[in-house]
């Protein structure tokens, strides 16, 4: 695996100043909102970006209180105008008292943080006791088989990602040891990408997790 790259936070931010905008496709926020289910109370998305994802989740929970976080302030500005309690902070110092949220979103960021482990641990401490925790990241092996494509069927639309600043990538067997050593157990892990669509067809064995795009974890603090 190639060697982990740091950037600067304030570089990250630059950098989703614009891409931020786009975010994920529409299908992958409505599919994560299902998947989470019913919620009440207080919500936090981390690294909220324009407000896609709670907007998503508020309009199958309305009663919901949402909250965000990101680096990047024109986001966050954005959010403050689509009535989210958003604030510029960094998931490494969440500026929100101990155990204030009953769930906690960070999709597609825990890539770009520097210092994994005291995020994962804030995550823990503003969230109560069984509240739950989403987590997604991309599969580093899903980036491996599409440079390797991109080498053997040249003729085929070359598999490119976004340009954005990222600092790292994940197996599902090493992410899945970052979430259960901060204090939270995974209850239900869906298969997300255009793949897992036609999982059918390949069967449902341990090597198709190569041909899965992203983790999805859904966890719950003990």
């Amino acid at each position: 695996m190639a060697k982990r790259k740091i950037i600067a936070q304030a570089d990250i931010a630059s950098g989703y100043n614009t891409l931020g905008l786009y975010g994920s496709s529409d299908r992958y926020y409505v599919n994560s909102a299902e998947h989470i289910g019913v919620i009440k109370g207080n919500i936090i998305d981390i690294g909220c970006g324009y407000g896609k994802f709670l907007k998503e989740v508020k309009y199958r929970n309305p009663l919901v209180k949402m909250h965000g976080i990101d680096i990047c302030e024109t986001a966050v500005e954005h959010c403050v105008s689509e009535g989210i309690n958003a604030r510029v902070a960094n998931v490494e110092d969440i500026p929100f008292n101990d155990k204030y949220f009953d769930c906690a979103i960070m999709s597609m960021v825990i890539e770009h943080v520097i210092d994994q482990k005291k995020a994962l641990g804030e995550v823990n401490r503003i969230l109560k006791t069984g509240g739950l925790f989403l987590l997604t990241t991309d599969n580093v092996w899903w980036l491996w088989c599409m440079s390797l494509k991109n080498i053997l069927m040249p003729w085929k639309p070359k598999y490119t990602r976004k340009k954005q600043p990222v600092n790292d990538e994940f197996s599902y067997r090493r992410i899945r040891k970052m979430v259960e050593e901060a204090g939270f157990s995974v209850i239900k892990r869906m298969k997300s990408g255009p793949i897992s669509a036609g999982e059918r067809f390949v069967g449902k064995y341990d090597w198709s997790i190569f041909l899965y795009k992203r983790h999805w974890l859904l966890c719950r603090k003990q």
